[in-house]
């Protein structure tokens, strides 16, 4: 049993290790991917890519039921979740809130559930 626990344990930190950190960057995706597929590991980690070399928004890992959201270019959005089916709403609240850290003002900052999709009820101050 300890030996079990063992190796679940080091499996984990060897899958974060490999996983982007919220605001992070990392290289091209396809240079990522490729990396991933020829590592050997029996996790896999190999992001999904589209067709101009970005990271696709929902990354899921393999036969785990975990799920994050990512930008275009690799940075973490959203932490693991079994709960994330989409990210239609945490990429537009991600870069809603980068404008408003620029100063726009009166800029629409959307509310999401959990799940990736829009909050039913929306406010949008002044």
């Amino acid at each position: 049993m300890n030996f079990v626990c063992f190796i679940l344990l080091v499996t984990f930190f060897c899958v974060a290790e490999s996983l982007p950190r919220p605001g992070k960057k990392t290289e091209n995706c396809k240079d990522h991917r490729q990396r991933e597929l020829n590592s050997g590991t029996k996790a896999n980690l190999a992001p999904k890519c589209d067709e101009k070399g970005n990271y696709e928004p929902l990354q899921c890992l393999q036969d785990s039921g975990l799920s994050m959201c990512l930008t275009e270019d690799g940075s973490q959005i959203t932490e693991l979740s079994k709960n994330t089916k989409t990210c239609d709403c945490h990429l537009h609240r991600h870069k809603a809130v980068k404008k408003a850290e620029l100063g726009y003002i009166g800029h629409f900052i959307p509310a999401c559930e959990e799940n990736g999709t829009y909050s039913r009820q929306q406010c949008h101050g002044s």
